[in-house]
């Protein structure tokens, strides 16, 4: 058990909880306050948009503009990326208007500070807004701007500024960092540590952008190998939003315009080159079934959020017996071909690639069986191709969410050549996305290494 001695008077008029108070950050706010320093306060500007002002203009209506600015959330403030996948936005007379404080400027710092709180990210261009979640720390003196706005976003992301953030979070709904405690909080200002520690963390920012890319291009490589050696050649035609089809086309199939597509009639013909099968075929295909959980003490547990869809790694997750979900129920083993069934997550497909106690998938996954008849990394290497995915979409029904039923996905036809087609495909695959996670775990690694000098610097150790 860690225990430390505090003064009656420190908790006097402050927090209560022991995890405030432990040893280790009593420890590292020493080391700060030993050397030059200021508050972040003292520093920068520390705003965030008020609640009214949410609840009043990001109205569904104000948010539907044809004419807009982007307003940042937590989900797009990255480590030192901004990420713009999925965004709101913001009516541009509205916010130019009665948002003009919230408007954020190219060398402003802005964090996540509620639920994925511990992100800080420099912006290096104008024309956003600030929006709910995160919080503007914009530099107070203008002369110093281009060096000490690139320091506290990287001191916010390093080892230290991450345990200053985790002891001031609270919880109400989810963990929160207040205004206030962000304003409180220390930082170094000596120059040479503000120089040294920007220019590490732009080289190891660099380096890991570097690799992540060279792992990004080999896993894109995949589906060009994987159909030139199949000899499919995917159709020019992009899907229709209106189209006309004869009716001797759709007499004794489907009706949903969808499924009709010529788009989907052209990715059919493109397998004419090359020996298919009805999936119905594979062996050990398995739907949806339950297996008994109530003898667990736990379980190894995969669901559609353990899988990374860019290099199809599993990530099990161990559940106790009494927070086993009511979906787990389908056995799998080292060795198995796992995919989902569900039209919005195509991607999530792994081979199991351990043997680990009460392994179990969700009812969300299909899984095929290891079989002499075929090379199931064939299987895998073919299902994370976009030509397959789009079979599979293809098939799928339901408006609220859209799924493969079982007798919907026997019917699907696929390539499979020859054995040693199979096997050549399977090698290249496999040994790709091997390289392509080896990169990304050296990418990975250099940031870490540099975030642990970042560390000393910051400490003077």
């Amino acid at each position: 058990m860690q225990e430390n001695v505090v003064k009656v008077s420190e908790i006097i008029n402050n927090r209560y909880d022991a995890y405030y108070y432990r040893k280790e950050f009593y420890e590292l706010k020493e080391k700060l306050l030993n050397a030059e320093h200021k508050t972040i306060g003292q520093e920068f500007d520390v705003t965030k948009l008020a609640g009214f002002e949410y609840t009043k203009y990001f109205t569904p209506e104000n948010m539907m503009s044809n004419d807009s600015y982007i307003a940042l959330t937590s989900r797009n403030i990255q480590t030192e990326c901004l990420n713009l996948t999925n965004y709101i936005t913001i009516d541009k007379t509205v916010a130019d208007t009665f948002l003009t404080r919230s408007k954020l400027r190219k060398n402003d710092v802005v964090m996540s500070y509620t639920g994925e709180y511990r992100r800080a990210l420099l912006l290096d261009k104008d024309g956003f807004q600030l929006g709910p979640n995160i919080c503007l720390l914009r530099v107070k003196e203008e002369e110093l701007s281009s060096n000490k706005p690139q320091f506290l976003s990287n001191y916010l992301n390093s080892t230290v500024g991450q345990k200053l953030l985790d002891r001031e979070k609270t919880f109400s709904g989810q963990p929160t960092v207040a205004m206030s405690r962000i304003r409180e909080l220390i930082i170094p200002t000596n120059p040479n540590i503000m120089r040294s520690v920007n220019i590490l963390m732009k080289n190891a920012y660099k380096q890991k952008k570097d690799k992540e890319l060279q792992a990004k291009n080999l896993l894109a490589s995949i589906d060009d190998f994987v159909l030139d050696v199949l000899n499919i050649k995917l159709p020019q035609l992009k899907k229709e939003k209106a189209y006309t089809t004869q009716i001797s086309n759709i007499l004794g199939s489907r009706l949903d315009p969808d499924y009709n597509q010529n788009y989907y009639q052209q990715l059919q013909i493109a397998m004419e080159n090359v020996e298919v099968s009805k999936i119905v075929t594979l062996h050990g295909l398995i739907s949806p079934q339950t297996v008994n959980t109530q003898n667990c003490d736990f379980i190894n547990y995969v669901d559609l959020g353990s899988i990374d869809e860019d290099t199809n790694t599993i990530n099990y997750k161990r559940i106790e017996n009494q927070n086993i979900p009511s979906r787990a129920k389908m056995h799998i083993a080292k060795g198995d071909f796992i995919f989902s069934g569900l039209a919005g997550s195509i991607s999530s497909i792994a081979l199991v690639d351990r043997q680990l106690e009460n392994m179990v998938a969700s009812t969300g996954f299909y899984v095929i069986k290891p079989s002499d008849e075929y090379n199931i990394a064939y299987l895998f290497a073919l299902f994370k191709t976009k030509f397959m995915q789009n079979l599979l979409v293809r098939h799928a029904s339901g408006a609220v969410m859209p799924s493969i039923s079982n007798i919907e996905l026997k019917n699907i036809k696929i390539p499979l050549p020859s054995k040693d087609i199979q096997n050549k495909v399977a090698n290249y695959v496999l040994e790709t996305i091997r390289e392509a996670k080896s990169l990304q775990k050296e990418a990975n690694s250099g940031l870490e290494r540099a975030k642990q000098e970042v560390e000393k610097i910051l400490l003077g150790e």
